[in-house]
Formats: C-alpha cells, sequence, structure tokens
C-alpha cells in the first residue's frame, strides 16, 4: 500500500496542469450547466442579450457536457502513459513496482481527481436545482456505475493498449468512425424498430467485464496482442449487435399474451364510414406502404391509462397462409377511460401490398400494451417562485416576453437522475391575462401533458444529475377565425391548481384485432404538407 500511495504521489506532482484542466472543466460545467433549465426570462435575466444571452449560455453548458469528458480522457491518458504498458524500455520495469500497486495507484488518482469532482459537481447540481441530495443516493451511485462502464473504463482499457497519447487519439477517432459507420449502415438495413421497456443499460455489464479484463490482463501479464484483441472483440460486437434487426422476440418475452378467459383492459373497435377511411401512403422510398387504420377506443377503467408500444399486422394471402410484419413501435400514445376516435399504423412491404390490395381479406392487428393504474395524486398551487413535487421533483413557472413578460404562460420542471416515472399533469388556462386570482374552473380551459416513463433503473446515463422534464400542456394558445390575426397565448394564474396524477405500472401484454373482409386502399397517397396562402 506504501508504494501505491508513493506511485500516486508522484502523479499527482508530475500531472498537475492536467488535473487543473480537468478540475476546471468540471468546475465550469457544474457552473454554467443550470442555464440548461432556466427558462427564457429566467435566462434574459442573468445574462442579458448578445452571445453572452441565453443561446450564448444554454450553447456553453452543451459544450461543457462534452468537455468533461474531454478532460477525462487527457487525464487518464497521461496518468496511465506515465508507466506505459507497451513496450520494454520503460524505466518503471527495472524498479521493485508491483502490478497490483501500480494498479491500484492509477485507480487511487481516478478516485481523487475524476470521481470525486464529479459528484461534488452532481450534487451542487442537485442543490441548485432544488432538489434533496441523499435521497438520491441510489441514483448517484447507479449513474457513476454507467459512467465507469461507458466512459472511464473504456478509456482507462484504451491507454493500457496505446503508448501515446497521440496513438491513443488515432484509436478513439476509428472507434467514433467505425460506430458512425456501423449507425448508418443500420439505419440503411432497417426502417423500423421495436419498443422494450428497459433494455438500455445490457451493454454496461459487458463493457465493464472486457474493458476490466484488458486492464488486468495488461497489468498482469502485459499481454498486449490478449489486451487488444479483447477490446477489438468488444467493438465488433457492439457493432454487429447495432445491425441486428429490431429483435421481436425480446417483445413477446416483455409483452406475454393474455391469460386465458382474461379480459383485454381495451375494447378496440374498426371505423370505415364517410368520416373514416383507411388511407395508405408510400414509405422507405416506395419499397414500403404504410397503412393507417381509423379505429374507436373504450372499455378501458376508471383510473386506467393503456399505452400501445408496438404494432404488428398479419394478412392472409390465399390457401391458409398468413404473411407477417414485424414488430413496429408506437410512440405518445395514452388512452384513458373516456371514449375516443383514434388510428393504428403499421407498415408493410410493398410487394405484400399489391398483392392483396384488389381483394377483401382477414387483417389481424397485434398489439403490444402497457396498462396502467392511477396512483399517488399531487395537488400544488401553482406560484410564483420555484416549488416542490413530492415523488416527481422541482418545477418553476415560465413566463412570457414583452408584453406578457410578467405572465407565466408554462411549467417547466426538473428531476434527479432520470425522467421521473409516468405521469400525468393537468391544470388550467385562463384566456385573458390573469388578475392575481386563481383561475376558476368554469372559465377555464384544461391543459394537460403526460410525462415521463416506466424505468426501474435509479439513474439513466449522464454526466449531469439532474434531467429537464419537458411539461408541454395542450391549449396553449387561443386560435383566431379572424384572417390575418396571429394566435394569442393563453396564461397560467398563480394559485391555480396543477395537478401531478402518478401511474403505477400493472401489465404488459398482447391484444388482438381482427377484421374480416378488410379492403386495403386502392392506391398509395404521398403525405402532402399543405401551407397557408400568402
Amino acid at each position: 500500500m506504501k508504494q501505491a500511495l508513493h506511485i500516486f504521489a508522484k502523479d499527482a506532482r508530475r500531472f498537475w496542469p492536467e488535473i487543473v484542466v480537468s478540475l476546471a472543466i468540471t468546475a465550469l460545467f457544474a457552473r454554467i450547466y443550470p442555464n440548461q433549465w432556466l427558462n427564457q426570462s429566467q435566462l434574459y435575466a442573468v445574462s442579458g442579450w448578445g452571445f453572452a444571452g441565453p443561446q450564448g449560455l444554454q450553447l456553453l453548458a452543451t459544450v461543457l457536457t462534452v468537455l468533461v469528458p474531454v478532460g477525462w480522457w487527457l487525464l487518464i491518458a497521461r496518468v496511465i502513459h506515465g508507466e506505459s504498458l507497451v513496450g520494454d524500455r520503460q524505466f518503471w520495469l527495472t524498479r521493485p513496482y508491483e502490478w497490483k500497486h501500480l494498479l491500484a495507484a492509477k485507480v487511487l488518482f481516478l478516485l481523487v481527481f475524476v470521481y470525486l469532482p464529479l459528484v461534488a459537481a452532481q450534487l451542487a447540481l442537485l442543490a441548485e436545482a432544488g432538489l434533496q441530495r441523499f435521497p438520491y443516493t441510489p441514483g448517484l451511485l447507479y449513474n457513476l456505475l454507467l459512467i465507469t462502464g461507458a466512459l472511464v473504463l473504456p478509456l482507462f482499457a484504451l491507454a493500457s493498449v496505446t503508448s501515446t497519447f497521440a496513438r491513443m487519439a488515432l484509436a478513439i477517432i476509428g472507434v467514433l468512425l467505425g460506430f458512425i459507420g456501423f449507425s448508418v449502415l443500420s439505419a440503411h438495413l432497417h426502417s423500423i424498430a421495436v419498443s422494450i421497456p428497459s433494455g438500455g443499460d445490457f451493454w454496461i455489464p459487458i463493457l465493464l467485464c472486457i474493458c476490466g479484463a484488458a486492464v488486468a490482463v495488461q497489468y498482469a501479464g502485459r499481454r498486449l496482442w490478449l489486451a487488444r484483441l479483447l477490446l477489438i472483440g468488444l467493438f465488433l460486437s457492439i457493432g454487429m449487435g447495432m445491425l441486428m434487426p429490431p429483435d421481436g422476440g425480446a417483445v413477446d418475452r416483455a409483452f406475454g399474451a393474455s391469460a386465458a378467459g382474461q379480459e383485454a383492459p381495451i375494447h378496440i373497435q374498426f371505423l370505415q364510414d364517410a368520416n373514416h377511411q383507411v388511407t395508405g401512403m408510400p414509405v422507405d422510398g416506395d419499397k414500403g406502404a404504410q397503412i393507417t387504420i381509423p379505429v374507436h377506443i373504450s372499455g378501458i377503467a376508471e383510473g386506467s391509462v393503456v399505452m400501445p408500444q408496438n404494432v404488428r399486422a398479419s394478412v392472409a394471402v390465399g390457401d391458409g397462409a398468413r404473411k407477417s410484419t414485424p414488430w413496429q413501435a408506437i410512440y405518445s400514445l395514452h388512452y384513458g377511460s373516456d371514449s375516443q376516435d383514434s388510428s393504428i399504423s403499421f407498415d408493410m412491404d410493398r410487394s405484400l401490398y399489391e398483392r392483396v390490395k384488389s381483394t377483401p381479406i382477414q387483417l389481424q392487428i397485434t398489439l403490444a400494451l402497457t396498462q396502467a393504474q392511477a396512483g399517488e395524486v399531487t395537488r400544488v398551487p401553482l406560484s410564483t417562485t420555484d416549488f416542490s413535487v413530492p415523488g416527481f421533483g422541482a418545477c418553476s413557472p415560465e413566463r412570457g416576453w414583452y408584453d406578457a413578460a410578467r405572465e407565466i404562460t408554462g411549467i417547466s420542471c426538473r428531476s434527479a437522475f432520470r425522467q421521473p416515472d409516468l405521469t400525468y399533469v393537468e391544470t388550467l388556462w385562463s384566456n385573458l391575462p390573469c388578475s392575481g386570482t386563481a383561475t376558476e374552473p368554469d372559465k377555464g380551459v384544461q391543459g394537460a401533458a403526460w410525462v415521463g416513463a416506466f424505468d426501474t433503473a435509479p439513474a439513466q446515463f449522464g454526466i449531469t444529475s439532474v434531467w429537464s422534464v419537458m411539461i408541454s400542456l395542450s391549449n396553449g394558445w387561443r386560435y383566431s377565425n379572424v384572417r390575418g390575426k396571429p394566435q394569442e397565448p393563453r396564461y397560467l394564474c398563480p394559485g391555480t391548481p396543477v395537478v401531478f396524477t402518478q401511474y403505477r405500472l400493472v401489465r404488459r401484454l398482447q391484444t388482438d384485432v381482427i377484421i374480416p373482409n378488410f379492403q386495403m386502399p386502392a392506391q398509395l397517397t404521398p403525405e402532402r404538407h399543405v401551407q397557408d396562402a400568402p
């Protein structure tokens, strides 16, 4: 242990310029990043106009988010290359350095000069955002684990198998270019996506194990090419995973079929009349066809919400054979207990569409659904300053510009380490500027928004500890029927209740909608963008 501390002290003295640069970037990040969640009126108050105004500060905050890991890269490369593991002519090989002590010194260096400043910055951001710090300890620790697996340990491993900063830079550039190439190729090969709950962090254990093994191999036995092969294999595995088609089997596993005799939580009825017609449009460079089917939604229990997340269609093509589309993601649909008209869209191969469009067919639509139930309800009177919402986060009123500078025109919120659980936010708009009293229910216009999602992980990957929560309340503008008259904003009056209803996950399941004698649209109509006449 004494030898490890000696090496640590030597590195701290030798690399103090790199340490100062990294600490300065992290401190500046903690100071500037809060501008990302200040609303426009607050930004103008603290910054004014010009390059140092709102856009300039928010751009600087974004740049600093990138520069923080760049500072780590510089620091890690310098300290690991201080006792290079590549080659056999290094001075330290002739000294009685034990590899365990050498590795422990490097790890201690990262703990002191990378992790401690990052933790301090994240705690400072939580305090600045009005979020309590200590209840979020699991989120803090899990976030550090994600950062270790996705950034710090891969940089450590690359530094271990390269001899200089320049060669490490070339390796990183090669990795980035490779991932860009895999992304472009994947987008070309696969035009659809699937929605799978809580599946985004499965690469982290793999990164931790492979990168950790490469580091251990280098320090314990200095087996350079074995360590390099481990990292090359990891890179190729991730790249090939990006090229794999969307995993429909994962959808089937996540959204199990309904149990026998169990009633579906939603009733979906096919609509077709003068006001509801099946439509189609070409997609994917005319290689596919998108079919949109009007439906009526009903049968959802009071207090429940049903969210379609994936759709798959199956058609009969003759002789009892059926052709199915792959699973396809559906985004941002929330069905409550009120009956409503809606639509279901799916993409199919153009050749299959041409084959079945001329005759009536049996169409089977399978939906992968998430059902949730209303839970804790929090009513908070809208404040003119920051206010806390238990179990959700901290919120601030957003004010308008110019003639409405004193009026509240929206709400912005912040949460710790991740987006909040699925929450329905609702309040009342006022058509007129506020007179100092809350909006009366019979005179207000409802504004509502869905925010958050179901995710059991205590944190999402990010350098910051504070996540901005986008609350896009509906009906925020009044539209005039008078030609040439611009739309006008509605206002939120102080004291008006804002209701946050949190939802808990009930189940995920599949349900089928069978439409006999279904007729495909006779032709595909390209999407048209309608523009207002001048």
